[in-house]
């Protein structure tokens, strides 16, 4: 009876730990899909910002405080978003590597496409990925599609564009 005991009290610890184990994984990634998500509102956020006109106040002092207030906002969106895309890349695949793909969006914003294509290259194998492991094809696709828009947002480089999307 030492035996079985023993044995029951082992099983009943395996059980404890790996109970504890998926307790932790589940919320570290409940925590990265969070980060995520406010990763994308403060990528929306920062896109709402920069699509903004500047004011039309007839004041001259008025719309030079609106204006440096817009900066302003927009200075403290992106470093929000950078803090953000940071803590991001700490976190389990798939969301770290959905960093690399956001900081590509921001620079291809901020006017610097060979920057975020340059980024984005390291996810140019992703044909070579098995159409079976989807998850694994998730973000280097996703990766291509971002590669085209920014080559099709330029005159230069429409063409090389729309041949990538094919």
């Amino acid at each position: 009876w030492q035996k079985l005991l023993t044995a029951a009290i082992g099983a009943a610890i395996l059980v404890f730990l790996y109970n504890g184990y998926q307790t932790s994984t589940r919320e570290t990634q409940m925590r990265a899909a969070d980060l995520f998500s406010k990763v994308r509102a403060t990528s929306q956020e920062l896109e709402r910002l920069r699509s903004l006109p500047p004011s039309t106040a007839q004041d001259e002092k008025e719309r030079a405080a609106a204006n440096e207030m817009q900066k302003k906002d927009l200075a403290e969106a992106r470093e929000k978003f950078d803090q953000q895309l940071k803590a991001l890349a700490e976190t389990p695949a798939p969301y770290s590597e959905l960093t690399v793909v956001y900081r590509a969006l921001a620079l291809a914003y901020d006017g610097d496409s060979a920057g975020a294509l340059q980024s984005l290259a390291k996810f140019s194998n992703w044909s070579d990925i098995s159409e079976s492991n989807i998850a694994a094809r998730l973000v280097p696709e996703l990766a291509a599609l971002m590669r085209a828009r920014i080559l099709i947002d330029d005159e230069k480089t429409l063409t090389e564009g729309r041949a990538a999307l094919v």
